[in-house]
């Protein structure tokens, strides 16, 4: 324990000496401790009780300030403020975790907004915590300037799961009251005030809050910090950043093409047909689908082109045929090294085996004749008869 510490505190479990106050919460208070068993100092969080212990013995606080243990307990990340112990030492609920610097990020902004570099640093390690989170089912639903405190290394790490709701069916899924609504208003997010369940959008909305915060509104504000708070806080859950990872993507420029078209697709309308009574309904958009470059035909549609080709093929062939047999024999006379042209021209038989030009299909055997007729000898026409004279003939 620190030098300016008391020497003899309250002790818990027999274990954990408490010292002075370092936060006081909605309903538990952060002191420093010591643990005496493996020398080492700690942060001890103990569920506070007010006047007549109330509230220390009420069974859902008791039972949330036990959820939260597991919670935290679950998440093992670096930028996560680690549990040590949780226990019970008579009416006293305890939970003992790392004890860090004691700064809070709001602590920080008191001497004025962060430059990008810093802020940029912030939204890395509160990012890296709720996307453990997140991916553990956990819904934080109280991220704020207080909550976030700074590390010995110069980082920053989340704490207070104590209001966090699991997103599955767990045991603490229950523990808010129906129709309550949990958090700090600044920066719960529209559809949680108007009593909607909590979600990853939600907490990336309080994130969007922060973010505004830390860079503040001053001539040094980060215009693309800027870009990125306003897309967090969008009043529509599907026009913000689908997860902590590609919120994290856009504040180092990795935002991916599909996110990009997930945010379109989510941030286009449909308008339905109006309705009797003339409104307009927005329909929510079809989910957004990627085509490859190529598409390939289906078999049968393929079979079908090869075997139409392969008739036209055999059409043409005939026609061609039948054309030079309707020309006759040639006015050229044939070269002496060329055998005299038949008068019937025949067409070769085309084998079962034989395939035309497009691949697979086979053409049946096929035969066409076609037979012309010789040329009749050239006549001359008759000369007229030859008469005496220039008269008419006689009678």
């Amino acid at each position: 324990m620190a030098e300016d510490e008391p020497a003899h505190g309250p002790l818990l479990a027999g274990r954990y000496r408490v010292g002075r106050l370092l936060a006081a919460g909605g309903m538990a208070d952060v002191h420093c401790g010591h643990d005496e068993r493996l020398h080492r100092d700690v942060a001890i969080k103990v569920l506070r009780a007010p006047a007549g212990g109330a509230l220390a013995d009420d069974a859902t606080a008791r039972h949330r300030f036990a959820a939260e243990g597991r919670t935290v307990a679950r998440l093992a990340h670096p930028r996560i403020v680690t549990l040590f112990d949780a226990g019970e030492d008579g009416e006293a609920a305890f939970l003992v975790m790392e004890l860090l610097s004691g700064a809070t990020l709001r602590d920080r902004l008191g001497r004025g907004p962060l430059d990008e570099t810093e802020a940029v640093q912030v939204l890395d390690d509160v990012l890296g915590a709720l996307d453990a989170a997140h991916r553990a089912g956990i819904i934080h639903r109280d991220i704020k300037p207080s909550n976030v405190l700074a590390d010995v290394d110069g980082g920053w790490k989340v704490a207070d799961f104590g209001i966090a709701r699991s997103s599955g069916p767990t045991p603490d899924q229950d523990l808010t009251q129906t129709g309550l609504v949990v958090g700090t208003p600044r920066y719960l997010a529209p559809e949680r005030l108007s009593g909607q369940p909590a979600s990853v959008a939600s907490d990336l909305y309080s994130v969007g809050v922060l973010l505004g915060e830390v860079i503040g509104d001053g001539p040094q504000r980060s215009p693309r910090l800027a870009a990125i708070a306003s897309r967090a806080t969008a009043t529509d859950p599907r026009q913000r950043f689908a997860s902590a990872a590609s919120m994290a993507d856009a504040i180092h420029g990795r935002e991916t093409v599909a996110t990009v078209a997930a945010l379109a697709a989510a941030t286009t309308p449909t308008l339905a047909a109006p309705a009797a009574d003339g409104t307009t309904v927005v329909a929510a958009p079809p989910p957004t689908q990627v085509l490859p470059l190529a598409t390939r035909l289906p078999a049968d549609r393929r079979k079908r082109r090869v075997a139409v080709a392969a008739a036209i093929a055999v059409l043409a062939a005939g026609a061609v045929a039948i054309g030079l047999a309707d020309r006759g024999p040639s006015s050229t006379p044939p070269r002496s090294d060329q055998a005299p042209a038949s008068s019937t021209t025949t067409l070769t038989t085309v084998p079962a085996s034989t395939t035309t030009a497009v691949p697979p299909t086979t053409v049946a055997p096929t035969t066409v004749a076609v037979t012309t007729a010789p040329a009749p000898p050239a006549t001359k026409a008759p000369k007229p008869p030859k008469g005496k004279g220039k008269g008419k003939p006689k009678g």
